[in-house]
Parts: C-alpha cells; structure tokens; sequence
C-alpha cells in the first residue's frame, strides 16, 4: 500500500504518513531514504538530495527548514493556503498569517475576535506558544486574552478559565525546567518580560512564574545589587560581593521609608509642641507633596492602587487646607491632622510589606481589612433600610423609655436576652386608629405601635449584631485560611513589584527627590514619553531584538528552543504518568475479570464438549 500511488511524490506521502502513525505523530522536518528523493511535509514537495543515506530530523510544528532558499512568507504559503477554503472573508487567513509572523507581538484583540466566533481554538494558540520566540511574553499576552473573555462572556466563562490556566501554568513549568545559565545566555527574563509578568500577577492573579524560585532569585539580585536585570543575572551566575555597599533598590527604599517615618515624627512634634507655626506645616505640605509626586512618578507594577494614590493625595490636601488655616492665624483643624495621621501609618505599613518577616503578616491584616470593606457595604444597606423603616412606622410619634420599668415577665426576658436599650412605648394615641393593625384588631394605636415596633427591632436584632457579626467573622476566618495558604506567593508578588518601582526611585529621599520626581511625572503622563510610547506600542522586547545582532539574536533563540525542549519533556513526562489513573487500573480489573470469566466458561464449554465427543465415540464403537 505504501508502494502504490500513481507518482513518486504521492508514495512519498503514504510512506511519510506511515512512517509518521509510527512516532505516535511526531512531527519532523524531512527524511530521506535510501534513495534520490526526500519528502518534506512543510512543503508538501520532495527535493533531491542525491545521497544514499537514511535518517529522521524531529523537530515541532510547523516545521520551517534553515538556509532556506525560498523567504519567510514563501514558506507559510502553502500551510496557510489550507484554511482559505473555509474563509472565505479571509480574516482567518489573515490574522494565521499575522499570528506566525509576529508571534507575541500580534494583535490579541483581533485574535479574540476570531476565538469567540469558533474561527480559532485555545489549542492553536497553545501549539503556537512553543513556536514563538518570546513564549513567556506569548502565553502571558494570551492569559490575559482569555481571562478578559472570561468576564466579558459569562456563558463561556469555564472554558476560558481552563485556556488561560493553561498559559499560566505554562509560564511557571517553562521557568521550572530551565536552568539559569540558559535563561541568562536566552535573555528570558529581561525587563519587558518582568514587568508584563508582574503586571499579570496583579491583573490575572498569574503568581506561579513570578512566586517561582529563578524569577525570585533575580528579584532579590536586582533588589540587593544592581537595579539592571541583565547585570544583576550575570552577578548572580558569577557570585556578588554583598559585603560591598551600592545604592542598590533595597537602599533607596528603605531611605524612603525611613523618610516618611520623619513626615511622620514631624506632623506629631508639630501638632503638640508648635501648633500655630506656619513654618513647620509648610514643611510637613512639601513634604507630603514630594511623597504624592514620588507615588504618581512610579511605573505601574501593582504595588501602588488607586487606593494608595487617593490616600497621598488625600493626605496633600489635608496639609493644604492645615497650613491655609494656620497661615491666616486660624486654629489647626484638628480632624484633618488626626485623619492624615492614621493615613502616614497606613503609608508606613505598607512600605514595610517587603520585609521577610513582617510582609506575610501585613498582607494578611490588609487582605482582611479588605474583607472589612466590603462587609461596611452590606453593613449600611442594612442599616439604612431598618432606617428607613423606623422612619416610616414611627412618624409623628413620642417614645417613652420603659426599659428598666418593671411591667411583666416579658421586659424581665427582653432585658436578659438583649438588653433594655430596646424596650420603649408610645402614650397618647388609644384615640386614633391610624395602622392597619389598628384597623383589623381594633387596637389602639399605642399598642399597635409597640407590637409593630417589636417585630422590626426583632428582625433588626436577628440581622445586625447576630446575622452580619457571624457572617464577618467566618468572612475573616475563610480570608484568614485562604491568605495562610497563598500568603507566600502573594508576598513574592509583592516584593517583585516593590523592586520594580524601587529601581527607579532618585538617589536622593524624599523630599530632596521631588524636582527629579516631578521630571518622572511629567515624563510619564506626557505623549513624548518613551515609556508610554512603549507601553501605547506592540511592545518594548521587539524593539529590543531588531537592535540586536543577527548572531546574538540566533544564539538566544537556540537557548529558547532548547528551554522548550526541556519543557515538552517534562510535559510528555507528566502526561506518561497520567496515562494510569486509579479509575482506569480498576475498570481493566473490572475487565479482566470478566473476560478470566468468559474464558472459564469458554473452557468448561470445551471440556463438555470434550466428554460429549468421547461418549459419542464409545457409543459408536459399542455399536461396531
């Protein structure tokens, strides 16, 4: 069957397609047997080669052959021609061909498009990934896709959580396998890709390739030693000196801290000791600017909210308001200065987050102040609404405290179960009947009113102080449990953000930094900044690989493909011990012994049909 075909070229697909069901579907570059011709399935043509030799080149799909004679978009032509059957806008042809040519750098909006309308599968990105030159930047890019259309589409929303787990857990295992050497010779991890990663870790909750043991290694590098990742990866393969001191990150930030800290002890000397002086409120202003300047100036990695950049500015305005006051010889406003205190501790808390010891806790106390948050909502919609009923029951009525008048055994259990704060009645209304109550009992509205009073503080009771209390207590205690068990991870997250946004702080603390960090601002929120032109752009590592050599940049590309290569083994290593679960080991039991049964009774059929054949046999003989 192999033999047959009515050409060269069409045996040469039969034995390609044999050869290849026996690899389990392996995909290759070319073979050539013994013989003039070799078939190529990229091309889907043979080539002579006019050698007697035999052998198998493997490599990943799609397969592009080297010093090709032919260019780049020759090459896609023919694979790319198999789809335009079935498109015939030829958008799906279009965006394959953008996909393959651009990579990481492709447009992911016009890819979601097509993935939401059934013209692309998550698994052909998934085969992609291992086919592009910046994988971690393509997964990433491609995580953050399906997590978005995961929120936009909720109907389709398991199947989009499942995509983009993959990508992530693609990011963390490619990390894994690879050995430092080769992500420094690759150059993995430069500062496009940190900073994308961080930024994810934030935005799609993707903590496993920033928690993982060689993303935290450089942090700490760039952290204690050089704030540029490529020479912080070359003093962590050669070994640092840490014994010498450098305005390392680590540096300029706790100078930061410890900056604060004095903003700090100053506002406190000032408001006991020199309250009306205009002087030192100025200076407390200046300096509370400069922190504000400094927060909005840092690049975007997570470390700063929106929260934390309404809190500075809160804080800016607060000492505006202050220093006006006292300016004009007008008393200091004693409630700005006692919010604007709580709000420096709160800034100090969270300067110390990186600290090893202290940072899992912190994280810990905010993430339940989160918790606290959001219980406050459901808190004053409850309050509001037994509110609004007292409102509307007890309008244009008198109370009269009764609680600790003794009228019956009711008021003694009302005070031992609650307490008396909730017994109360109204006089002077046994005339009118102006309650529906009143109406179809024909009570008088005092009493009306107590027995309806008493249901709603009933239900208020039942609801505030014992539904919500349990329910923020077992909101804090899941928190607590949930964040116990991340709090590792969620502290790496945090600690790689700090160093990001550490490695562009000034040499100088605050406030003696605030015409540099006005230069930053100004920078950052301007169209002519490079770094918003960037980020606006396809991205900053493209840029990156066409300023550099074609050797250099053939070099690292080598190092990629053998980080894939490592990566696909352990993956095919994983999926080999899959393979067997205990569910299948128990069916093939299930199986073998019911096929152990057929064969005994197979057996006991035989032996029947065994004494059967030997009576018949004497039977005949008696008849001879």
């Amino acid at each position: 069957a192999v033999n047959s075909g009515k050409d060269g070229a069409e045996q040469m697909r039969r034995l390609t397609v044999a050869l290849s069901n026996c690899f389990a579907g392996r995909p290759y570059l070319a073979y050539h047997p013994f013989g003039e011709q070799g078939f190529f399935p990229s091309k889907q043509v043979n080539h002579h080669s006019n050698l007697m030799f035999s052998a198998l080149c493997f490599s990943k799909d799609p397969c592009f052959e080297m010093d090709e004679s032919r260019s780049f978009s020759e090459m896609l032509a023919p694979i790319i021609a198999m789809f335009e059957v079935s498109d015939s806008s030829g958008l799906l042809t279009q965006e394959l061909q953008d996909l393959i040519a651009s990579g990481e750098n492709a447009s992911f909006q016009r890819i979601a498009t097509m993935v939401r309308g059934g013209m692309m599968t998550p698994g052909l990105l998934q085969e992609m990934t291992a086919c592009s030159s910046q994988p971690l930047t393509f997964a990433l890019k491609s995580a953050e896709m399906f997590h978005t259309m995961a929120k936009k589409f909720p109907l389709k929303a398991t199947e989009y959580h499942m995509a983009s787990a993959w990508f992530k857990d693609f990011c963390r295992d490619f990390l894994g396998v690879a050995p430092m050497h080769l992500l420094a010779k690759g150059n993995v991890l430069d500062y496009p890709t940190i900073k994308l990663a961080v930024l994810m870790a934030v935005k799609i909750d993707s903590k496993g390739l920033v928690a993982s043991n060689h993303f935290q290694e450089l942090m700490d590098e760039i952290w204690t030693v050089s704030p540029d990742p490529q020479k912080a990866m070359e003093q962590l393969l050669t070994g640092s000196d840490r014994s010498i001191w450098t305005h390392s990150p680590m540096v300029r930030h706790y100078t930061n801290v410890a900056s604060y800290c004095c903003l700090t002890l100053l506002q406190f000397y000032t408001t006991h000791y020199s309250t009306s002086s205009a002087t030192m409120w100025g200076a407390i202003l200046l300096w509370s600017f400069s922190n504000a300047v400094q927060t909005l100036a840092s690049p975007a990695t997570g470390f700063y909210t929106y929260i934390t950049t309404l809190d500075d500015l809160a804080i800016v305005a607060a000492h505006v308001s202050i220093f006006y006051q006292v300016y004009h010889g007008n008393d200091v406003p004693r409630d700005l200065d006692a919010l604007t205190m709580v709000l420096h501790f709160g800034n100090i808390l969270k300067g110390i987050i990186v600290n090893a010891k202290l940072g899992p806790w912190v994280i810990m106390v905010m993430t339940m102040m989160g918790d606290i948050q959001q219980f406050l909502v459901l808190l004053v919609f409850f309050l509001f609404t037994f509110y609004c009923s007292y409102h509307a029951l007890f309008r244009d009525v008198t109370g009269v405290y009764v609680g600790e008048k003794w009228s019956s055994a009711t008021t003694l259990l009302i005070n031992a179960i609650w307490g008396p704060q909730v017994i109360w009645e109204s006089e002077g209304r046994e005339d009118s009947s102006s309650l529906f109550l009143s109406w179809i009992s024909g009570m008088a509205d005092s009493s009306a009113l107590d027995v309806m009073g008493g249901i709603v503080t009933l239900i208020a009771v039942f609801t505030v102080p014992i539904l919500l209390l349990n329910l923020l207590i077992a909101m804090m205690a899941s928190s607590y449990q949930e964040v116990s068990t991340n709090v590792d991870s969620e502290y790496k997250r945090s600690f790689a953000s700090c160093v990001l946004v550490a490695r562009e702080l000034p040499f100088l603390p605050m406030p003696f930094s605030l015409p540099v960090d006005l230069g930053r601002c100004i920078l950052k929120w301007t169209a002519g900044c490079k770094e918003w032109h960037l980020a606006k752009s396809r991205g900053r590592r493209s840029e990156t690989l066409e300023e550099l050599e074609p050797d250099t940049l053939a070099k690292q590309q080598l190092v990629v493909s053998q980080i894939l290569s490592l990566w696909e083994a352990r993956s095919s290593i994983e999926r080999f011990k899959e393979i067997v679960t205990v569910e299948q080991v128990e069916r093939m039991r299930s199986q073998n012994d019911g096929l152990q049964d057929r064969v005994n009774v197979l057996y006991n059929t035989v032996l029947n049909m065994a004494e059967k054949q030997d009576k018949m046999e004497v039977h005949l003989m008696n008849k001879k």
